[in-house]
């Protein structure tokens, strides 16, 4: 019920006028039954037919049960795609809005291929369910019309239907099979593609290509094989329901005149059967596939309900506006390899440059993590202007604390989204600070991450934290990849501009002392706290 709601949201108007113009197609239905009843009386009691306005009518009417045909098919494809847009959107926020433990144990493929998969499925399956019950206006309008020219020839054409779920019994269960294949293998090739892209610099230099090269060929035959198995299963679903709904008419009445009731159809009456019969099959026909899409998108709930019950993010209430004073104590925390963590007893107040530095491995980026609030088992304390971290709402403090991550990707933005990430704010002193001035000449608007070095990276990354301008800005081994002269000039830089801000960074370069006010240790065992 919750995902229908979901799905529901800016869609309920499209799906009152998708049912009242299925109702006016119903109205619409009988007005040309009745029209058609006069015109085949008239030419077949042999009259000489001269009233040629409701010819015009008829045509009109057909013409008009046209365009509300279309009408409504083009509601029921915006209702569909309203429907992803909104379940992929709750996706999208109840992942980025998640206890980021679920995204890091997932294959971004995979989790973005799950989103696709399950959105689309689900808003089909909601979309059926709509569907049905136009469908079942419809069929019970054009079965209405059938049983006003005799109730006998309807009981026939219902009796008719099973031949249709007979002939094609087990087909659709086949189509389904194959369209899911055709995902899985879509899916595996892209990631083999994606993965033969990113590791290419690589590849070549092992020279080892072929290996890439034969596995995408393989899953793109797998995919062709699998693609033309399908497309004829549902050929022949297609063929042999159109069939059967081609030579319905035949069948009913001819049952009907030679076992039945042999004068009493006149000849007016075959001739508005021959076109109700098979609008009436194909309306039931139009009903069973509706169905075995609902049954078959069904599952795909399941899958969504994966990420619908993510725990949202852990937070407090309480707002922080500037920071005064951050302070440990005794805090430790245990990673998924049940190593336990000690992260030193520290005060930081305002203003004050600090470095940690320490070995690989002892915890100081698990410490930012802990201030982010992407870490938050932990035992201890950490408060910030002496209050528990774990009070603040979590928002607040990352406005508060900026960082440059130590492996920071990019995004495949423009230099200056990459920066500003869609900030209006200028952004050309940050590019001169970080030693980015040559980047922004680039012909192409968007970022090519693999022609960038390492250094280049970690400034655009600085850059970013830097421009939103925190109270407290955290630097991740921003400078590992940068050499002692650019290190000097961007750090007289920070400390000239960001003079008013708290400033601490992680570093392995012991050469950074200089520009700190102290340094702190991380060490396995003990903690030392030097003075700079």
């Amino acid at each position: 019920m919750q995902t229908f709601k979901i799905y529901l949201k800016a869609n309920r108007t499209k799906v009152i006028i998708l049912l009242l113009l299925t109702l006016l197609i119903s109205y619409l239905n009988f007005v040309i039954y009745d029209k058609l009843d006069s015109f085949f009386k008239e030419i077949t009691d042999g009259t000489l037919f001269s009233d040629f306005s409701i010819v015009a009518i008829l045509i009109f009417l057909y013409f008009l049960l046209l365009g509300i045909n279309i009408l409504s098919n083009l509601i029921e494809v915006k209702l569909l795609r309203k429907g992803i847009s909104n379940l992929l959107n709750f996706f999208m926020r109840k992942v980025f809005y998640s206890e980021d433990v679920y995204t890091l144990n997932q294959n971004s493929n995979l989790l973005l291929s799950k989103a696709t998969m399950s959105c689309n499925s689900i808003s089909k399956y909601y979309t059926s369910i709509i569907k049905i019950i136009a469908s079942v206006i419809i069929l019970i309008a054009y079965g209405r019309i059938i049983a006003q020219i005799d109730s006998t020839v309807l009981i026939l054409c219902i009796l008719l239907t099973p031949l249709i779920i007979l002939c094609t019994i087990g087909i659709k269960q086949r189509i389904t099979h194959y369209q899911t294949r055709f995902f899985d293998y879509s899916k595996n090739r892209t990631s083999r593609v994606l993965d033969a892209f990113d590791n290419i610099k690589n590849i070549k230099a092992k020279n080892e290509y072929d290996l890439f090269k034969r596995k995408i060929l393989n899953e793109q035959l797998s995919l062709e094989k699998n693609t033309s198995i399908y497309t004829l299963f549902y050929s022949y679903f297609d063929s042999i329901v159109n069939f059967i709904i081609s030579l319905a008419p035949l069948l009913v009445i001819y049952t009907y005149i030679f076992f039945l009731k042999s004068n009493a159809l006149i000849s007016a009456e075959i001739l508005i059967l021959f076109i109700f019969i098979p609008m009436f099959l194909y309306s039931f026909s139009n009903l069973y596939n509706i169905f075995k899409d609902y049954f078959e998108c069904k599952p795909y709930l399941l899958t969504y309900k994966e990420i619908y019950d993510l725990d949202t993010e852990l937070t407090g209430n309480q707002i922080i506006e500037e920071f005064e004073l951050l302070q440990t104590e005794n805090l430790t925390v245990q990673l998924d390899n049940m190593r336990e963590l000690k992260i030193p007893d520290m005060i930081v107040k305002k203003r004050e440059k600090v470095l940690i530095v320490g070995k690989s491995g002892i915890g100081k980026s698990s410490f930012f993590n802990i201030l982010l609030g992407f870490i938050k088992s932990y035992e201890g304390t950490i408060s910030v202007n002496g209050v528990n971290l774990k009070e603040y709402d979590i928002k607040s403090i990352r406005n508060v604390f900026g960082i440059s991550f130590q492996n920071n990707d990019l995004f495949s933005l423009s230099l200056e989204d990459n920066i500003t990430l869609g900030n209006k704010v200028e952004f050309e002193s940050i590019l001169n600070l970080c030693q980015l001035d040559k980047l922004k000449n680039n012909s192409n608007p968007a970022i090519n991450k693999n022609q960038l070095s390492g250094g280049e990276k970690s400034r655009i990354s600085l850059a970013q934290n830097l421009i939103r301008n925190p109270d407290v800005i955290l630097i991740d081994e921003s400078f590992s990849s940068l050499d002692e002269c650019n290190v000097d000039l961007i750090m007289r830089e920070i400390l000239k501009k960001y003079k008013e801000s708290t400033i601490i960074c992680i570093s392995h370069n012991l050469s950074l002392e200089k520009y700190f006010d102290r340094t702190i240790s991380f060490e396995e065992g003990s903690v030392s706290i030097e003075k700079c």
